[in-house]
């Protein structure tokens, strides 16, 4: 294995464990991959992978900072508005596909004109799932 793929491996581990980056840390998780911090700052695109890493990791932070953390109640509210709407969407997609799937068995039966008439008998169907697409998109 490289010393840039490990340099990768470590920073990464780091930004998962939550572990301060600083070049002596990098050096201390390497198990002796690099030997001293000079390892890192003397070498261009390591030296830029670490600092890169650092922002990251401290972008990473605030972010969550800012998160106000939720109640138990609160997140299960909010997964089962979130498991309708994935339902919803299911369904959404299984009416799509149908009408997809009608419609080349039209086109290929009929041709044109069959296919116009089922189009006009669809369109009823279509409009319906415009308005519940808009009242979706409204919540």
């Amino acid at each position: 294995m490289d010393k840039k793929q490990i340099l990768e491996e470590v920073l990464e581990r780091m930004i998962h464990d939550d572990v301060t980056i600083k070049f002596h840390s990098v050096v201390r998780s390497s198990d002796g991959a690099f030997k001293n911090a000079s390892d890192l700052t003397r070498i261009d695109e390591r030296r830029k992978k670490v600092l890169a890493a650092m922002v990251r990791q401290e972008q990473l932070r605030s972010a969550l900072s800012a998160r106000p953390t939720l109640s138990h109640d609160k997140l299960a509210t909010i997964l089962a508005k979130q498991d309708i709407e994935l339902e919803q969407l299911r369904r959404r997609n299984r009416l799509l596909a149908s009408i997809i799937r009608r419609t080349t068995e039209v086109a290929s039966e009929g041709g044109q004109t069959f296919l116009r008439e089922f189009m006009r008998k669809q369109i009823q169907v279509l409009d319906e799932f415009e308005e519940e697409m808009k009242a979706g998109g409204e919540r």
